[in-house]
């Protein structure tokens, strides 16, 4: 049986689509995945400074977690996204919280203690599979 241009043609496609695929299985990233990589890489690229004045989990936002800090008068939201209850729980109005770019620390003062605290991500579904993706290292670059 002879192959004429058009079979030629598409056998050749579907190897290089099968070859493409197989060699880019490493690389792929699950829509979970990249949903996570963008959510630390905005963390890590956040940085803020000032005095918790309020806390609130929004019922109308999918009881999403929120702190507002004051700094010199200019307010900012935290939104403590896919944190465990216990770092809410912990930061109290009246504490002054800081992260700088780059980091997933959380320093927190109060009048007593001065406590590092870091953004975990405990609320994603088995986020221990995922330990390697939850560090501002390995976000560089993902766009």
């Amino acid at each position: 049986m002879k192959l004429n241009k058009v079979h030629f043609i598409a056998i050749s496609f579907i190897i290089w689509f099968v070859g493409i695929f197989f060699f880019n299985y490493d690389n792929m990233v699950t829509p979970k995945e990249k949903f996570l990589l963008d959510y630390v890489h905005s963390v890590c690229e956040s940085s803020f400074s000032g005095i918790v004045t309020n806390k609130l989990i929004d019922k109308k936002d999918h009881s999403e977690k929120k702190i507002t800090i004051d700094k010199n008068g200019k307010k900012k939201i935290i939104m403590l996204t896919l944190q465990q209850n216990d770092l809410f729980n912990y930061i109290s109005i009246g504490d002054t919280i800081s992260k700088k770019k780059n980091s997933l620390l959380l320093i927190l003062r109060n009048k007593t203690t001065d406590t590092i605290l870091k953004f975990k991500f405990e609320n994603v579904k088995h986020y221990n599979t995922f330990s390697h993706l939850l560090t501002c290292s390995d976000t560089a670059g993902i766009q």
